[in-house]
């Protein structure tokens, strides 16, 4: 069978079915984790409050287990007489995988389940013939890394889930960190949620870098995009001495110039098709009408050169930003 999307997963998992193998893997460890939260809380739904055989759960790492012991695990039941859920984690590290073909087989209704394995991988390799036998006879399940294009709509659920209203700059913010994950947007979302919990954060507005209250980083932003030279040249000398600010600030920066980018070359009409957040949106298209392709790609050039500056040199930083602004807007 083909592989099957998280989303494919949890339908099934609602209805009540389950695979006694599930083989999950790729870099979005938020996506395995919350997997395998469904497939727990499936077998624990099981549960029957007059039973002696509860449902038990036991945890391998893929560097530490035979597959002979693995195999036999999961052939037995609990000490208790009740299914069993077991977790192999760094799967991909396994030896002898081929010999967990034994516990392949079909999709089965819940009640009939006896044990469960779910193995987290950090890749599976196409090439082997134990990953072609898992694709055929199992459900695997790839945690890929989320596409640029569907970053926000992960934002904004991220920031539901924890009951948090993110505004435009900050949600723009999110979508343009690198190296970006779920894991890190997660943790952002939650510095957030601690700050305006305090007193002094309930009166704070969070900005384009998560500057509060004085939001300068927005301003530089909106100063640099608008070409206002002088004004940026002034708010840089308050902003590049503080790390925390500029470093991230250059990030921000580099992804608005790769979407401005597209708008002032494109010919064909398809950065239309980009999808982007209203708010940014907005001020790329407005911003478009003052940059040409040519100042683009300079600034661009500029900013990689500010970036590795800022990290690898012991220069002045006013000095690096001043060179990048005065290469940029002349």
């Amino acid at each position: 069978m083909p592989k099957l999307e998280p989303k494919i997963i949890q339908r099934e998992l609602e209805v009540g079915d389950l695979w006694p193998v599930y083989w999950v893997y790729g870099p979005e460890q938020m996506k395995a984790r919350e997997l395998l939260q469904r497939v727990r809380s499936t077998m624990a739904s099981l549960r029957q409050p007059s039973e002696s055989n509860q449902f038990s759960e036991e945890i391998y790492y893929g560097s530490e287990v035979s597959t002979p012991g693995l195999v036999d695990s999961a052939r037995n039941l609990s000490l208790g007489g009740g299914p069993k859920l077991i977790i192999v984690k760094e799967a991909h590290a396994l030896k002898d995988q081929d010999g967990l073909a034994e516990l392949l087989g079909p999709k089965m209704r819940k009640e009939e389940v006896q044990n469960v394995c779910v193995f987290i991988a950090k890749d599976l390799d196409a090439r082997k013939k134990f990953s072609k036998l898992l694709i055929e006879k199992t459900a695997v399940v790839p945690c890929d890394a989320v596409p640029e294009r569907d970053r926000e709509a992960w934002v904004q659920y991220l920031g539901k889930r924890r009951g948090q209203t993110l505004s435009g700059p900050f949600v723009a913010w999110l979508c343009s960190m690198d190296p970006w994950n779920l894991d890190i947007v997660d943790q952002e979302i939650q510095k957030q949620a601690l700050v305006a919990s305090t007193e002094e954060g309930q009166d704070m507005q969070w900005d384009s870098k998560g500057i509060a209250g004085d939001q300068l980083g927005d301003a530089m932003i909106q100063s640099f995009f608008n070409r206002e030279k002088a004004q940026s040249l002034k708010l840089v000398r308050q902003l590049a001495h503080s790390p925390e600010h500029s470093i991230p600030l250059v990030g921000l920066l580099g992804w608005n110039l790769r979407y401005l980018g597209i708008l002032t070359s494109d010919k064909t009409g398809a950065a239309k098709k980009i999808k982007l957040n209203p708010y940014a949106a907005s001020r790329l298209q407005a911003w478009s009408g003052r940059w040409k392709f040519e100042e683009v790609l300079r600034a661009q050039e500029a900013l990689c050169e500010l970036d590795f500056g800022t990290k690898q040199t012991g220069l002045d930083p006013v000095g690096l930003w001043t060179q990048f602004l005065t290469t940029s807007l002349n």
